[in-house]
């Protein structure tokens, strides 16, 4: 499942002005290297009971835009949504999401670091929620370095929910998945995966491996 950066399209016009060093597409299979020496990095059959049930229905093809300057938790949130079928737009800072949100209005959910330069998540929050179209758009606020006080100041701020990294993969895609589907037919049937409810195996957070690069 493609990455497409700010400003980067799939195929590029002539002319067109790119931001250095980014590629057009970005996915989890572009960094092989990275899943061989890593034995933490989630692999596809982690993430398989993801693809059933509810979860199988809500989140496949669901567009979200990640606001992260690391470009490391870029790749490790891509390869976990590319794998339940998720497509992902990525900004580097506040002003490039909203900049990316003004071109793609398809985003159904956006992943939003904390802390950032330029414009930080919380600024790009309240931003985001004064603009009226966007006022019912879903947001997850992230950040590593959690404090007392984080999960009420990213709500306040507009945020839907609060994950803290390192982020345990089970509870960001139940969160996505609650948000995405607030209204499901029949309220007894959970997002969470099967796999989550029976208990973290060793050496996993809520029973899935976290990549490392997501606890920065």
């Amino acid at each position: 499942m493609p990455v497409v950066g700010p400003g980067h399209s799939v195929t590029g016009a002539p002319g067109e002005q790119r931001q250095p060093q980014v590629p057009q597409q970005l996915s989890a299979e572009s960094f092989p290297a990275v899943h061989e020496a890593d034995d933490t990095w989630p692999a596809p059959a982690k993430l398989e009971s993801w693809r059933t049930g509810r979860p199988g229905r809500v989140l496949p093809g669901r567009r979200v835009l990640i606001v992260d300057d690391d470009i490391r938790n870029v790749f490790a949130l891509t390869h976990v949504l590319g794998r339940v079928g998720m497509p992902v737009l990525y900004a580097e800072n506040g002003r490039e999401g909203i900049e990316t949100l003004e071109r793609d209005p398809d985003v159904g959910l956006v992943l939003m670091d904390i802390m950032m330069p330029e414009m930080d998540g919380y600024e790009t929050i309240s931003a985001i929620r004064g603009t009226p179209r966007w006022a019912d758009l879903p947001i997850v606020a992230l950040t590593a370095k959690a404090m007392p006080g984080d999960r009420e100041k990213s709500i306040a701020r507009g945020a839907n929910d609060y994950v803290p990294k390192p982020v345990d993969v089970d509870q960001l895609l139940t969160v996505v998945c609650d948000l995405l589907d607030p209204g499901a037919a029949d309220p007894e049937e959970s997002c969470m995966s099967p796999a989550s409810t029976a208990g973290p195996g060793p050496g996993t957070s809520g029973g899935e491996e976290v990549p490392p690069t997501l606890t920065e």
